[in-house]
């Protein structure tokens, strides 16, 4: 089947297929791993101005220090649950939650300790607050490096047109300034799915696997739901059992093991905390609705002051697909390498379907 003037090509070295855009004479663009990324369009990369790698990490760094330094803690549980204890793993003192009681331990040291260890090392040669700045800072770089993973995947798996405006939407988005620089697993989560999104629509899929199960164990263990359209193309498109499988165990072991032996020392009693806080918020009767929860218009308003527009936009995004779909199958084809839109939109789609039908807890 054709493809449509957005899509892109990836091709391997042995060149069975080359795109009839090339001219003649010029050599497509190697990548670091051996494809040749080229386009069916002669518009989209080399003649439309988009910012390159170097530009928008600069940009993404820019914005999320902005929020690093300005931005205020607007989460109880960031002040008592993340820095409290972390300044307690730095210093040696600090205020301790029910969360990090031996009863419940529903929260994991394993995960503070990759700050408390820089954090140690500022604390040498800076005083506290300046040490609370700098690990925001470090906060806020990582996301922008995530940020700019999913950024050159966007480009590349939808084109740049897709790619420029997402960058456009993101740097100013209140969700993504309130987020990028916060002590809190829903924030790394947000980081670390964006890698696994990028690395799967590179088709990196042993780094997609391991940044699912490190946002799955090292800090929010529901974000695994955004994992299933990973394992549904590797396992069923793909084809790659035994691959998915073999990644799969190695990522659990690797990442499981060292926060069962952390927790479990900091607890004095075998623990894994990424089952307890899963355990606790589904298979309990005193789970997250334990004092109250929002009205069911909470996601639809909470969305809107995050992202504006962009949040109505998505929200619209099946529909408009399935009418594009109707009027012009052409419209939505794509190339047998390049994911299906409707498997690309699944992540979206399944974590609104879940936490839409899900109360959630009133904001005190």
């Amino acid at each position: 089947m054709p493809l449509t003037t957005r899509q892109r090509s990836i091709h391997n070295k042995n060149g069975t297929k080359r795109s009839a855009s090339i001219g003649k004479g010029k050599r497509p663009r190697k990548s670091s791993e051996g494809e040749y990324l080229v386009t069916n369009a002669p518009s989209d990369l080399r003649s439309i101005s988009y910012p390159g790698g170097a530009v928008a990490l600069a940009l993404l760094i820019i914005a999320r220090l902005i929020s690093a330094y300005w931005g205020h803690i607007a989460d109880c549980d960031e002040t008592y649950n993340y820095w409290e204890p972390l300044h307690y793993l730095v210093y040696g003192s600090g205020l301790q939650t029910w969360e990090y009681s031996p009863i419940y331990a529903i929260r994991s040291y394993a995960s503070l300790w990759l700050f408390a260890i820089p954090a140690k090392i500022l604390s040498l040669f800076m005083t506290p607050v300046s040490v609370f700045y700098s690990l925001r800072a470090i906060l806020a770089v990582l996301t922008a490096c995530a940020e700019l993973m999913f950024y050159k995947a966007v480009c590349h798996e939808f084109g740049v047109h897709v790619g420029r405006v997402w960058l456009c939407f993101t740097l100013p988005a209140a969700g993504c300034f309130a987020s990028s620089a916060a002590m809190l697993p829903s924030a790394w989560s947000s980081a670390l799915v964006s890698a696994a999104l990028a690395c799967w629509w590179r088709r990196r899929y042993v780094a997609a696997v391991a940044f699912t199960a490190a946002t799955t164990l090292l800090s929010w263990p529901f974000t695994a739901l955004l994992g299933i359209p990973i394992a549904i193309d590797i396992i069923l498109i793909k084809r790659q059992y035994i691959d998915f499988v073999k990644w799969s165990v190695l990522s659990l072991i690797a990442i499981l093991f060292p926060i069962v032996i952390v927790d479990s020392w900091y607890y004095g009693r075998l623990v894994i905390a990424p089952w307890n806080i899963v355990a606790y918020n589904i298979f309990t009767e005193h789970g997250p609705d334990l004092y109250g929860v929002e009205p069911w218009t909470y996601y639809f308003v909470n969305g809107f002051l995050n992202f504006n527009i962009v949040w109505v936009l998505s929200l619209s995004c099946p529909l408009l697909l399935v009418s594009c779909h109707a009027i012009s199958s052409r419209s939505t084809s794509r190339a047998p390498f390049c994911c299906p839109y409707w498997l690309s939109l699944a992540p979206l789609v399944l974590w609104l379907m879940v936490f839409m039908l899900q109360p959630h807890k009133e904001e005190r």
